[in-house]
């Protein structure tokens, strides 16, 4: 705000000399490259880049206070090996409860661990990215007998506003954001994850672009 008696003074973070001299590597560790560049060099404006959820609505969401209420969820997202996370959250209405993450495990350990979080958390159903390596854990899980849904995000959405059902899950989940309906853990890979969600239209339609876009 413009403040009568105030007086904008910019700064950077290089011109604290008590700054760690590890601060810019670790900040390259948690979020993507171009909230690394908003936070070093103080470049907030990007061209050519439609984040989907802001940054300060992430935190909005971290720093809000929901009560958990309602049935619990839960929710897969499947890697194999790699630098990639396979990803077990549960909520619980508009409270997530929990996050857990780990990699370089085939399908067979994920499957497991996602077996023993279920009986741990109870959820009455847990949705699971069936795309590619996804399968090989929703299959395990459900001829076990556990209470799972495949999902596939790359079918056809219920919306013709949407490419596919991942933009349209993606969209509804800004929304929450959006309307503050959402409290999330502070865990700051999540906040990377979600601050580097990126948008475009294909016609009319809107799509997320791919996490390997640049």
């Amino acid at each position: 705000d413009d403040l009568p008696d105030h007086r904008f003074i910019p700064a950077k973070p290089k011109d604290n000399p008590f700054l760690p001299p590890d601060y810019e590597a670790k900040l390259k560790e948690i979020y993507p490259e171009e909230m690394v560049k908003r936070l070093l060099e103080g470049d907030w404006d990007i061209p050519g880049v439609n984040y989907l959820i802001p940054y300060q609505q992430i935190r909005d969401a971290i720093n809000r206070t929901m009560p958990a209420s309602g049935v619990k969820i839960a929710g897969v997202d499947v890697a194999r090996y790699g630098d990639d996370q396979t990803v077990f959250l549960i909520r619980q209405g508009n409270k997530v409860l929990d996050i857990v993450s780990w990699s370089h495990m085939d399908t067979t350990f994920s499957a497991g661990k996602v077996a023993d979080l279920i009986r741990e958390h109870k959820p009455i159903v847990t949705n699971i990215d069936s795309i590619g390596v996804g399968v090989g854990v929703f299959d395990p899980l459900r001829n076990e007998g556990f209470a799972v849904r495949e999902i596939n995000v790359s079918e056809k959405a219920s919306n013709e506003s949407y490419v596919n059902q991942r933009a349209e899950y993606y969209s509804l989940l800004a929304k929450r954001f959006e309307r503050g309906e959402i409290n999330i853990p502070d865990n700051s890979h999540l906040a990377s994850q979600l601050a580097s969600i990126k948008y475009k239209y294909q016609g009319t339609k809107l799509q997320i672009e791919s996490k390997e876009v640049a």
